[in-house]
């Protein structure tokens, strides 16, 4: 078939060409968009995995304080570290200093800090000054 246009002949023969092109064109478009919208999904999943691994591995510590903190060995370190008490038919031993001798306490320095006014505040972050 042929279809004239004026002094131009169009056979459908030659419009099969160009329009096979023009569809595989728009094909391979939407494939490149699709392996970029992949990329972006396989990066979000392997986020996510990282992120449920971390969570997994807190749960398992947090599983495990909890279980030492409700053995009878944790309520005995408390006791005998932090509270400072003693079992019945431990030796307490308490060392006393020489008699005669005073101790000196150790005065500890603090930082006295300066307060600035609101104008050098201000001059300070406009001028550097």
């Amino acid at each position: 078939m042929e279809m004239k246009i004026g002094s131009f002949q169009i056979r459908f023969k030659q419009l099969i060409f160009p329009v096979v092109i023009l569809v595989i064109m728009a094909l391979i478009m939407n494939f490149s968009n699709r392996l970029g919208e992949l990329a972006r999904v396989q990066d979000q999943v392997a986020t996510v995995r990282a992120q449920a691994t971390g969570v997994n591995l807190t749960q398992q510590v947090l599983e495990q304080e909890a279980a030492f903190a409700t053995s009878p060995a944790a309520a005995d370190n408390y006791a005998r570290g932090e509270a400072h008490l003693a079992k019945p038919g431990d030796e307490v031993m308490v060392i006393l200093p020489e008699p005669g001798v005073t101790p000196t306490l150790t005065p500890i320095p603090t930082e006295v800090s300066k307060q600035f006014s609101s104008w050098d505040v201000w001059m300070f972050f406009l001028f550097g000054k």
